[in-house]
């Protein structure tokens, strides 16, 4: 048993379209032996990826139904996808049932039991595997599942799940896990390529079992791929940085262009109220001069019925025939100096609000076609944005392109390499096995003749020994 976690996602629908269906964006599902969703009230595997997506969406209002703060573990990568595979030798042996119960095993491991999961059984491999998609948001409370130790304990439940199985495909766990008992920090060896690897074994078979020379052309060959794979690594690091780049660039533009914007309209502000100064001195002049004139035509009785008879006729305009309130202000007028000069305070305090609204409607149209030039350069940069979008991809997309190349001849150049060993070790082979088996026949012929030899010399010694009784 093999449990293998592969990188989390964000998309269920990317995740279901690849387990769900043939390799190469088909929409055949041959490969597909059987499914079964876990903690989702349906069967069907299209419909339960939607509620998986849906509940991670919802993950803020399961939160606050549950009560639970939203200051908790946060994460943009809801999409668990892990992976079982056994051994090839127990396909036979293998139930449904038991790859079911193993799945069990395994996501009770992860501490998702109750979190939504579905189980999809593949048979495009000759080994028997079956791929597990988790929801990793909580469907009641909205937690995130935590991956704190998560392929330690993947390990340690793969290594009991053999020993009740009666066979152990996998001695590097155990050791592993016995010196991680031990305290010490170990890491499993890195998976290599699948392609890689069967090249290998390929390549070990045709150098006919010469193990000198294939671990001398295996540890040439995987220091090349090594290169190569280090050139793929910088490649992606590289696009990474160059669309950091981008949007870093297009938000420091974003955020100019806002400053620029919010400082020209402070400043045309500025100038609207500089504009209106002249007009306000004005009316403040205007309105001193009312006041001055106002208290001197108050120490005279003729000087106070005109005051009255002003401030008369400026609130008479403001009372409507229902308004008895207003009736008893104007005898108030006749009556009180101080009623009359808050008349004449109302009347300038009117007047001190008509200019600022004319002030206020000045800056309000200015602020607007301000706006209007920002978001015109703002859609401006979104589509130069865009622009160096698209030629970013276009660019990153040849930068693979090549790589993939180069991949593609290295695959080859390493097969002829294991042919070249194979055509090289093989008659080498064969030369020393003749050679051998001609210096074991000759040695025999050799052994033979001595023995032939011997046998003449001792019958001419017996003809040349004297006769009995001469």
């Amino acid at each position: 048993m093999v449990p293998k976690l592969h990188r989390k996602g964000s998309s269920f629908k990317g995740a279901a379209a690849y387990l769900l269906h043939d390799k190469g964006k088909a929409k055949t599902s041959e490969r597909v032996s059987w499914t079964e969703a876990h903690n989702i009230a349906v069967n069907d595997p299209d419909m339960a990826w939607r509620i998986m997506a849906a509940t991670a969406l919802d993950q803020n209002r399961l939160k606050q139904n549950a009560g639970v703060k939203s200051t908790g573990r946060k994460s943009d990568t809801p999409v668990l996808h892990l992976t079982l595979a056994w051994h090839p030798e127990e396909k036979k042996s293998l139930s449904d049932y038991e790859m079911k119960h193993a799945a069990s095993g395994a996501i009770e491991a992860l501490g998702a039991s109750e979190h939504q999961s579905l189980i999809i059984a593949h048979n495009d491999e000759a080994h028997p595997h079956i791929h597990i998609l988790i929801n990793r948001v909580h469907p009641e409370d909205g937690r995130m599942l935590s991956s704190s130790k998560e392929k330690l304990n993947l390990s340690r439940w793969a290594e009991v799940y053999e020993k009740e199985r009666g066979k152990n495909y996998c001695e590097e766990r155990v050791e592993n896990n016995k010196a991680r008992d031990r305290g010490e920090y170990t890491r499993g060896s890195k998976d290599q390529h699948r392609r890689l690897y069967g090249e290998l074994v390929n390549g070990l078979e045709k150098s006919n079992d010469n193990r000198t020379a294939a671990e001398r052309i295996r540890q040439q060959q995987e220091r090349i791929d090594a290169q190569l794979a280090e050139k793929g690594r910088k490649q992606a690091e590289k696009h990474r940085s160059e669309w950091q780049g981008l949007y870093d660039k297009h938000s420091e533009q974003k955020a100019e262009l806002l400053a620029r914007a919010r400082a020209t309209s402070a400043r045309m502000a500025q100038k609207v109220k500089e504009a209106y100064r002249p007009a306000r001195e004005v009316l403040n002049r205007k309105h001193a001069e009312e006041r001055s004139l106002f208290e001197a035509r108050e120490q005279k009785l003729s000087g106070r019925i005109h005051n009255t008879l002003e401030a008369l006729r400026k609130e008479r305009a403001k009372i409507t025939a229902k308004d008895h309130s207003r009736v008893g202000d104007l005898f108030r007028l006749i009556a009180s100096k101080g009623e009359r000069h808050k008349a004449l305070m109302r009347v300038q305090a009117s007047d001190h609000r008509v200019m600022a609204r004319d002030e206020q409607a000045k800056a309000d149209t200015v602020k607007k076609r301000i706006k209007e030039v920002a978001e015109l350069k703002r859609a401006q940069l979104s589509a130069e944005f865009l622009s160096e979008r698209r030629k970013l991809i276009r660019a990153q997309e040849r930068d693979r392109t090549t790589l993939q190349k180069e991949w593609r001849t290295r695959h080859k150049e390493r097969k002829r390499d294991w042919h070249d060993v194979a055509r090289k070790i093989g008659p080498q082979e064969k030369l020393k096995s003749d050679f051998t088996a001609s210096a074991e026949g000759l040695e025999s012929k050799k052994q033979a003749m001595k023995e032939k030899f011997g046998k003449r010399l001792r019958s001419s010694r017996d003809k040349d020994k004297p006769r009995d009784g001469r």
